[in-house]
């Protein structure tokens, strides 16, 4: 429990103190739970060094959070939903499930603040995805479970090959997927004295897809591939703790009737005598990763995540002001939404070229506005927007010129959706913090706000 008297900030006006303390009352009495309350420190402090904080109506930090809501650091709280349960990383860096309607503040190895982790729906498609000792064949591989994991509820599984040519680990696929789409298989692995490995797609016919891997130093690495009969093969790997990693392959289903439906997911061709640690296996429909679903029997959908705050006309500003974004995104989705209208609203997503877009309508007219370049890792993105004096800023830098085009909105602006899924749809989306201003800053002040 943290002490509501502790003075994070050190010596601080009142007026700043005041608002340190009411944020701390207003999640831990009402029985929430504060994370990572130095990133909040260090972000608030950020802020007021730029003259950025006392003007804010609006700022959100993952930190703070209870079911069903996210409290914000200035200005009034988000309602959170999402109907089923979710695994998160934690601070410690272990795998766990949260509940139902609990934000997901998810933590990385080369990040010590969280980010909150929105998703789409997704379905993992193995059945039994960590039950390796009855879901899964075995063919000249022991096995045995070890607390050695990542999850704070499953355990992981030690393999080790007795047959240098001949060995398989083997979850057969019975779910139908609908041609042509993307799937994403994923595996969590850990090397132990292992050096090389295949991680493959089958569809029990014609046309294996083989991925063969080897750890450079402790990392796996993949070297080569066989995609046979499929398309778009990308493969990537999560680094988690040092130790552990999670390897994926990316690949796109052909049509249904040459049977390119997958019906096994392999691990195979490692040495004999070598070993490694496997968990938490998953095969879902999307081009991009999501987190780990557990399975049993039955595939498993893990619903979307959603974040609104409502009833916000006056944190808004109606006429002018400064909506700011910062996080990552890989794929093309929605991020964040002023109203859900065409008439009047605010919309940033990451849309066409894969660049970072924002359009404002106003009594039905769209201005539109749109990075210059690709951008993969983390942003800091604001859009002032005044009648007449209007403009985009991303990591620091004004894109483009302003934009003088005349608006007025014919009605209020009053709710603000993260993973809004209104325009584009959503893809996977890290959120490091919200801030939304009732008046235009300069652009001098743009600027300073979204310099990484």
């Amino acid at each position: 429990m943290i002490n509501l008297n502790t003075n994070i900030f050190g010596r601080k006006s009142s007026q700043y103190l005041s608002l340190v303390n009411n944020y701390k009352n207003n999640v831990l009495l009402s029985g929430g739970t504060i994370e990572a309350l130095g990133c909040l420190n260090n972000f608030a402090k950020s802020l007021k060094n730029k003259n950025l904080l006392d003007n804010a109506s609006i700022i959100l930090f993952p930190s703070g959070y209870n079911t069903s809501t996210l409290y914000s650091f200035k200005g009034d709280n988000f309602s959170f939903s999402r109907g089923s349960l979710k695994t998160r990383f934690n601070s410690s860096l272990s795998n766990e499930i949260i509940g139902n309607n609990i934000p997901s503040l998810n933590y990385t190895s080369t990040n010590i603040c969280p980010t909150l982790l929105l998703e789409p729906p997704r379905t993992n498609f193995v059945l039994f995805s960590n039950t390796f000792n009855s879901g899964f064949t075995f063919s000249n591989f022991s096995y045995s479970a070890t607390t050695n994991n990542l999850s704070l509820t499953e355990p992981a599984w030690q393999i080790t090959s007795t047959n240098n040519s001949s060995n398989a680990l083997r979850r057969f696929i019975t779910t139908p997927l609908p041609s042509g789409s993307t799937l994403t298989a994923s595996l969590f692995i850990k090397k132990l004295n292992l050096t090389t490995f295949q991680l493959n797609l089958s569809n029990g016919i014609d046309s294996e897809l083989s991925t063969s891997w080897v750890f450079t130093a402790s990392t796996p690495q993949n070297i080569s591939s066989n995609i046979g009969n499929w398309t778009d093969l990308s493969t990537r790997v999560d680094n988690i703790n040092n130790e552990w990693f999670r390897v994926y392959l990316t690949v796109k289903l052909g049509n249904t009737s040459l049977n390119y439906n997958p019906s096994s997911l392999t691990v195979t061709n490692v040495k004999s005598g070598e070993s490694l640690l496997i968990q938490n296996s998953q095969l879902e429909i999307g081009g991009l990763p999501t987190s780990y679903i557990p399975t049993s029997a039955s595939t498993v959908t893990r619903a979307a995540d959603n974040t609104i705050l409502s009833g916000a006309t006056s944190l808004i500003g109606q006429t002018e002001g400064v909506i700011y974004w910062e996080g990552s995104c890989e794929g093309l989705t929605d991020l964040l939404g002023i109203n859900q209208s065409l008439v009047n609203g605010i919309y940033l997503n990451k849309g066409g070229g894969s660049l970072y877009r924002i359009t404002i309508y106003a009594n039905s007219t769209p201005i539109s506005f749109a990075d210059n370049s690709i951008k993969t890792s983390k942003v800091k993105i604001a859009l002032a927007y005044k009648s007449g004096d209007s403009a985009m800023f991303v990591n620091g830098a004004k894109i483009g010129v302003t934009n003088t085009t005349a608006f007025s909105f014919s009605g209020s602006l009053n709710s603000i959706r993260l993973n809004d899924n209104y325009l584009i749809g959503t893809q996977p989306q890290e959120v490091n913090a919200i801030c939304i201003y009732g008046s235009r800053l300069t652009d001098s002040e743009c600027i300073s706000l979204t310099t990484l």
